[in-house]
């Protein structure tokens, strides 16, 4: 059984579920890591998920991104952050509700768009004109997707953040995958 944490970027899947994985005693697992050290193995350059989804196009992320999904498979007692678009893939989908509880970590738009503000470059699936109106875009099409996967929702604009970490590690006990 692991936890899966899906949301929007800059919801706080990292910082919360490297908090919970410390609670639990449990591996972290960043997709978004994974990503980047296959493509260093497969390449020998070294990027980040931003440079390869904006060098190599979204399709190439996309699929370097299912295998690494896919290489999951085995893992247990982890908590495992996924990138913004995982969950889009309905593959992947099938592939971490196999292996764990997925939860949704809800936040506001007001608070996600002051933190991309705070970013000195936009990400590159956004709209460099315009990354505020495109990320309310994203944001609209991923909620509904997030809501109808996921077993668990929380709203961390309602709860502090040991209250965050708390509801993940609760999560745990939700089922015995």
């Amino acid at each position: 059984m692991n936890i899966v944490l899906c949301g929007l970027p800059m919801c706080g899947k990292s910082r919360f579920g490297k908090q919970a994985s410390e609670k639990l005693g449990w591996e972290f697992i960043e997709s978004d890591q994974l990503i980047e050290e296959s493509y260093l193995q497969k390449t020998g350059r070294s990027l980040s998920c931003r440079e390869i989804f904006k060098n190599e196009g979204e399709p190439f992320f996309r699929a370097l991104e299912s295998e690494q999904i896919v290489s999951l498979a085995h893992k247990k007692q982890c908590v495992i952050s996924t990138g913004g678009g995982t969950l889009l893939n309905q593959n992947n989908v099938l592939q971490l509700k196999k292996i764990g509880v997925i939860i949704y970590l809800q936040a506001g738009i007001d608070a996600l768009l002051k933190r991309l503000a705070e970013k000195t470059k936009p990400p590159a699936y956004l709209d460099p004109k315009n990354p505020s109106a495109s990320f309310i875009e994203l944001s609209e099409e991923r909620k509904k997707n997030y809501q109808q996967i996921c077993d668990v929702t929380i709203d961390t604009d309602l709860l502090t953040e040991n209250d965050i970490v708390s509801t993940i590690c609760k999560a745990a006990k939700y089922g015995n995958k």
